[in-house]
């Protein structure tokens, strides 16, 4: 697995075909892959309140955006999946979570949509776009986009 190169290259000014690679790898070595390229979408809500996920979603942005590395850690650890942690320990995520909560600082969510695991959320007037994968009620992945 840690020998193995994959080289991906294209002209197309689409930014998904980008992420390409890492969609690659990720379904090889991935047990629970879920695409954050398709195009399908299952369902679509205007607000959090409507999401059956919307108060993990809420307090994602409520704790990214209040700046503190010690409530990041502590909302990271129990709200993300544990195969998550085991690639990405909390106490380093924590102090990156900042800096996604001062990107979400002022964005007005227009959008949210659903395709199984994986939850984009879209905002007015901006190129921000934030995916979720959202596994047994755990944040499993984050992918931003701007």
């Amino acid at each position: 697995e840690k020998d193995t190169v994959i080289i991906m290259m294209t002209n197309a000014l689409n930014r998904e075909y980008f992420r390409l690679n890492a969609e690659i790898t990720e379904m090889l070595f991935e047990p629970d892959y879920v695409s954050r390229l398709s195009t399908k979408v299952d369902k679509r809500y205007k607000s959090l309140s409507e999401h059956p996920h919307g108060e993990l979603i809420e307090g994602f942005f409520k704790t990214a955006m209040k700046g503190d590395v010690a409530e990041n850690e502590k909302f990271i650890n129990a709200n993300f999946h544990p195969k998550l942690l085991e690639r990405f320990p909390a106490k380093g995520m924590a102090k990156n979570f900042t800096g996604l909560g001062n990107e979400l600082k002022g964005q007005e969510l227009v959008s949210i949509e659903d395709n199984d695991k994986l939850v984009t959320l879209k905002f007015k007037d901006s190129p921000l776009r934030l995916s979720l994968t959202i596994v047994e009620g755990k944040i499993a992945g984050i992918d931003v986009e701007n």
